[in-house]
């Protein structure tokens, strides 16, 4: 069986190499014809990968060639974390919400080949080496922060001086909780704002600070996936634009009409879309980079409708855009186009 089994690169974050590295098992030999029974070697890996959020399970097979027995084989096992959280799908919130924590069962074993057939080795090399269980969560650290010496396993980005909220606003900030035997889960935790709160600067639960004002006609709440694969909440501001996308087909029709030729000319009209021109606001540099790699590379955002409904929506920027600018005067902003999942108007 594969031996000296050790986890060399360790991150929480699936979206993060999570590397295994193993000694292969000495070929089987015969000694009454000094031969090895084998051809062809590899090290196979067996995952069987528990979802603790509806106890789902999913198994998947991972192996690597050996040219010799002793050899070091690496598995990266971090694909097939996200294989199984494929099945997951994210969604807005109301309420306080746990996101999958995944639990892997690993076992290693070699596998011996001889003319296309498998070699049934040695009792006791014919097990499993079985590994402890590894635990990861969504979500992933940046390249830079991989750089760093040590990474605190925050679910949040969010910059520490905190954003503009409204009045009547649903926030949505990321945490961890403790749940069972596993400290770190994965949590979104929700704070309604009040009124009372109007015009102060409050402290949400994972620390982080919002600044209350009055309810603004002029911006869109917005609900995301962040980078750490947990579902955040953000408001973003008019730049005094919209617009509609349409496009129309104009087709030429012949029609026999006595004794004449009559054409008719028949608009085929397609459905368009609302696009919305929205920006930061003016921020921080901090908080620019935050819009411009964070919010804005999200593959999952919601945006809060007139009507209380949280419509899917897509968010673009430019092909090419300057965070900052220092050879202006201007502050930063980010602006970005939203184009919501639906056809026609919204009203």
């Amino acid at each position: 069986m594969a031996s000296n089994v050790l986890k060399i690169s360790s991150p929480i974050f699936m979206g993060n190499p999570i590397v295994y590295q193993a000694t292969a098992e000495a070929e089987p030999y015969d000694s009454n014809t000094q031969q090895y029974l084998c051809t062809f070697h590899r090290v196979k890996m067996k995952l069987t990968i528990t979802n603790l959020l509806d106890s789902s399970v999913s198994s998947y097979e991972l192996s690597s060639p050996v040219s010799a027995g002793g050899e070091t084989v690496l598995f990266d096992v971090s694909s097939a974390f996200r294989a199984a959280a494929d099945a997951f799908e994210p969604s807005p919130v109301s309420a306080e919400t746990m996101f999958p924590l995944f639990s892997a069962a690993i076992r290693l074993r070699d596998v011996w080949v001889r003319d296309g057939v498998v070699v049934d080795p040695a009792p006791a090399s014919a097990g499993y080496t079985d590994v402890e269980p590894c635990l990861a969560v969504m979500g992933a650290f940046s390249d830079y922060e991989r750089h760093l010496l040590s990474q605190s396993v925050t679910f949040s980005r969010k910059p520490a001086t905190g954003e503009l909220v409204c009045v009547g606003d649903v926030v949505v900030y990321g945490g961890s909780k403790a749940v069972g035997n596993n400290p770190i889960v994965p949590h979104s935790f929700v704070t309604v704002i009040t009124q009372q709160q109007l015009h102060t600067q409050v402290t949400l639960g994972n620390g982080q600070k919002v600044y209350v004002t009055d309810t603004q006609r002029g911006s869109r709440q917005f609900q995301f996936v962040n980078s750490r694969g947990v579902v955040e909440s953000i408001r973003a501001w008019y730049r005094d634009e919209q617009t509609i996308a349409a496009s129309n087909e104009q087709h030429t029709i012949s029609r026999f009409e006595l004794f004449n030729v009559f054409a008719r000319r028949i608009t085929r009209k397609f459905a368009s879309h609302t696009e919305l021109s929205l920006s930061s606001g003016f921020v921080s540099y901090e908080w620019a980079q935050w819009w411009a790699y964070e919010f804005c590379q999200s593959e999952h955002i919601w945006m809060l409708s007139d009507d209380g409904i949280w419509l899917p929506c897509s968010v673009t920027l430019n092909d090419s855009y300057s965070v900052i600018d220092r050879n202006g005067i201007n502050m930063c902003h980010v602006d970005f186009t939203c184009i919501p999942d639906v056809d026609g108007a919204m009203w």
